[in-house]
């Protein structure tokens, strides 16, 4: 009970007024992680958060409810099934036309970072608290991304 996902929690706080996080506007996606949709029911927090943010166009991706192929350790313990999912999810990526992938997760992260590097794309994968920090006023907006 006194445990809270991180946009959950900074959903209820009071933030100063935040600033675009990029010189132009970014069209985002979001990817839920597996246990904070299926497990915790949260859904909206994060999707909420992002769309207070300026500058930040959030496109939903088809296929946000299914898993990257993380898993916690899944991409250990069943590394052909992990890669299989993950090459799902950037064709996913791919069709919406998202500059950035947000997540709230770690290991999706890495998982999705991984297939960001091995040139799946031309997106980025960001945490979601690494959009967010961006934002925040005076941290310098990135150039040219």
């Amino acid at each position: 009970e006194r445990v809270r996902e991180f946009s959950e929690f900074v959903e209820q706080q009071q933030l100063p007024a935040l600033q675009p996080p990029a010189a132009e506007p970014i069209t985002v996606s979001y990817q839920d992680s597996c246990h904070l949709r299926h497990v915790a029911r949260l859904q909206q927090a994060p999707r909420r958060l992002l769309a207070r943010i300026p500058g930040v166009r959030l496109k939903e991706l088809p296929g946000a409810d299914t898993c990257c192929g993380a898993g916690g350790a899944y991409w250990l313990t069943e590394p052909g099934m992990s890669l299989a999912l993950m090459r799902e999810k950037m064709g996913q990526v791919a069709r919406v036309g998202a500059e950035v992938l947000v997540v709230s997760n770690p290991p999706c992260q890495l998982q999705l970072l991984r297939a960001a590097r091995q040139g799946a794309g031309a997106w980025r994968v960001l945490h979601i608290a690494e959009l967010l920090a961006r934002a925040l006023p005076g941290v310098e907006p990135e150039r040219g991304e």
